[in-house]
């Protein structure tokens, strides 16, 4: 469709899977309207305005999906993605991120056991930084190295169009790294959500999930806890928790 429409003007050419405008090649990933495409074909200049913009726009970021919204004179809302641009070399970096808009994404994950609706809680070593001691549910970061190993080895298509489910492949991951378990992954949904301040100042979002057991044994990450249990919502109050434990895990049972 976008090289039908490019085609049609007399300062774009194709150029493999690229299109060159103006002299500087732009790939265009996807080009879609919400009412059809002949409003674009009856405006071959407002697709010219497009791809200029797009050029602009695009060029100069190593990863970036936009939707273009109400162009200008009655143009419908077109939804467009460059993934092609400066990434010869695969990597994520945050350095043109705002620091105030960084916080780590975080995900606490209640393993349930469907036989006994029982909810796995762990005790975490007393060298943890945030809640040593005490007992908690299974967890961990969202990394860059997953994201790249999620779009198979940072595939730029994969990257723009963005990874299916990575909350329900971080706990996965978590399960099997932090207590030797497997859950079902593609059934991980979110039961609820917080940000908080950790002790040394840095800012987490925290998507509290809940999943179901599907097999192994308990096997706990080396230095990260000191033991384990299976307990029914009722004796929650029987171990030192994280604050609201009961509360998160009272919704995952639903």
């Amino acid at each position: 469709m976008v090289a039908s429409l490019a085609q049609k003007l007399g300062n774009v050419t194709r150029a493999g899977a690229k299109f060159k405008y103006s002299g500087r090649i732009i790939n265009i990933f996807e080009v879609t309207t919400h009412v059809g495409h002949e409003p674009l074909v009856r405006n071959a200049p407002q697709l010219n305005f497009l791809l200029e913009f797009m050029s602009r726009s695009f060029v100069s970021c190593p990863i970036n999906l936009r939707v273009i919204r109400s162009l200008s004179h009655g143009l419908p809302n077109i939804g467009a993605a460059c993934y092609d641009c400066q990434m010869s070399d695969t990597k994520i970096s945050v350095e043109e991120a705002k620091d105030d808009k960084l916080f780590y994404v975080v995900a606490s994950i209640i393993i349930i056991n469907p036989a006994d609706q029982t909810c796995l809680l762990l005790k975490r070593s007393d060298s943890e930084k945030v809640h040593p001691g005490k007992w908690g549910f299974p967890g961990g970061k969202l990394e860059h190295q997953d994201i790249l190993e999620w779009s198979k080895g940072g595939d730029p298509k994969i990257l723009v169009e963005g990874i299916e489910n990575i909350l329900g492949q971080l706990a996965g991951r978590e399960a099997k790294e932090e207590c030797g378990l497997e859950v079902d992954a593609m059934s991980t949904r979110i039961v609820a959500n917080k940000v908080f301040v950790r002790p040394d100042a840095v800012p987490v979002f925290l998507a509290i999930l809940a999943t179901n057991y599907t097999g192994g044994d308990v096997k706990l990450e080396d230095e990260a806890f000191t033991d384990s249990a299976w307990v029914k919502l009722e004796n929650f109050g029987d171990y030192d928790t994280i604050p609201g434990l009961d509360a998160e895990a009272k919704l995952a049972l639903k």
